[in-house]
């Protein structure tokens, strides 16, 4: 038995907190501070930030060294991370951990030069992923950008560069609550880095069941817990039953 971690996320946009479904239909919803606030007095594991509109860094990190103040826990922050010079602002600022997504495919030696510096343990490869003809593709630009790139392709592509851990996002089940697309995480089972899951969230039967059937470390929940469709503390008294959860 091991501990299974609970998540939230939190698309930030303008310092509003925003979620849409299948990356699109973005609605307002709180702002960082009191969500972030909130879920860490609820006992959430860790909070991702993702900084979905490309908000200059400086900005980013203001929100983060205000939050930062006030809870004690796990922060990973993503988006318009271009450079070892961001990533030092987010970490001063009080970012645990950094998430990259575009940025691992335009700058193929961005991951060599922050383990040197920092280490692979801060390292995530934020990757999001739509199916397309048949198979499952890697998407960058917000999800606006068809890489061609294979999932199992790219995932060991970053796991020989020696990313930490995996933030994979099904933008077809972005949103739904329907559950996490199971069969895309059984796809990159033999690639040896932490996974969390992130993509249909809802009930606690579909955490139970990414947690059962796959070989994910963590789960990644954003409209459940912002629309109350589910709380920290319903989830981890059902997930107790089956597994450690702090």
């Amino acid at each position: 038995m091991i501990s299974k971690r609970i998540i939230a996320c939190l698309d930030v946009y303008k310092n509003i907190v925003v979620k849409g479904k299948n990356f699109l239909k973005i609605k307002k919803v709180n702002s960082p501070k009191n969500l972030s606030y909130k879920y860490y007095k609820q006992k959430i594991d860790e909070i991702v930030f993702l900084n979905i509109k490309k908000e200059k860094i400086s900005y980013i990190c203001k929100i983060i060294k205000n939050i930062s103040k006030k809870i004690f826990i796990p922060i990973t922050v993503g988006g318009n991370i271009k450079n070892i010079k961001d990533i030092k602002k987010l970490m001063n600022s009080g970012a645990d951990k950094i998430a990259l997504n575009s940025t691992l495919y335009y700058n193929l030696n961005i991951v060599k030069k922050i383990k040197k510096k920092y280490g692979s343990q801060i390292l995530v490869a934020s990757i999001d992923v739509k199916k397309y003809k048949g198979e499952w593709i890697v998407y960058i630009n917000g999800g606006k950008t068809n890489t061609k790139i294979k999932i199992k392709d790219w995932c060991m592509i970053n796991y020989k560069k020696g990313i930490g851990e995996f933030l994979l996002t099904s933008i077809d089940m972005d949103g739904t609550n329907k559950g996490y697309d199971i069969e895309l995480y059984k796809k990159i089972e033999k690639v040896n880095t932490p996974i969390i899951s992130s993509g249909g969230g809802g009930n606690c039967d579909t955490l139970l069941k990414i947690f059962k059937k796959t070989k994910t470390s963590a789960a990644l929940l954003a409209s459940a817990l912002h629309y109350k469709k589910n709380t920290i503390k319903k989830i981890k008294k059902y997930l107790f039953n089956f597994f450690f959860i702090r």
